[in-house]
């Protein structure tokens, strides 16, 4: 059965109502890597994470080939927000919901075994594991100003980092 180490982060541009992603993931000794915009409108950040989960399992699996049903999924995100809505299967707000129903809906067709861990956030590279959020995390930024370039928002128009504590979305790049 394969194992599938992904690592997922979001920012979000409250002005803009827009968000970006990034997503790192390793099997059979292959690392991939992708970041963009998420689809849509986003409102909240929290979505945004969500997002890049759902983001992160359409991925792998169009990449991995070995991906099979049985195969395991280990979910890193700095969202505690996003970890306990699809623990729970359900968020309070429905644009969470969906995605959260999407990405169950997903790993269920696949026969897909998801596990969810917490990565502490903006801990630069004290770890592997906070390097790889560190890459996403700017991965993230750096796909925002690309958005907010195309877009002509001023300057001053920051993007959110996400932020352990926040919410959810998604829909496929």
């Amino acid at each position: 059965m394969p194992l599938v180490t992904m690592f997922t982060d979001a920012s979000h541009n409250e002005a803009l109502q827009r968000a970006t992603y990034a997503v790192w993931f390793k099997c059979d000794g292959k690392t991939y890597r992708h970041a963009g915009a998420v689809r849509g409108p986003i409102a909240q950040i929290g979505d945004g994470e969500l997002a890049a989960i759902a983001n992160g399992l359409y991925l792998a699996l169009r990449d991995i080939p070995s991906l099979s049903p049985g195969g395991k999924i280990i979910i890193q995100t700095d969202s505690m927000e996003a970890i306990a809505s699809l623990l729970n299967r359900r968020h309070r707000r429905p644009t969470a919901h969906r995605i959260v129903e999407h990405i169950l809906a997903q790993a269920q067709a696949h026969s897909l075994v998801l596990d969810y861990r917490h990565v502490k956030a903006h801990k630069g590279t004290l770890t592997p594991r906070n390097a790889v959020n560190t890459w996403c995390d700017r991965q993230c930024t750096i796909e925002m100003q690309k958005l907010k370039h195309a877009s002509g928002a001023p300057a001053g128009v920051r993007a959110v980092a996400a932020n352990p504590n926040t919410n959810l979305e998604d829909q496929h790049p």
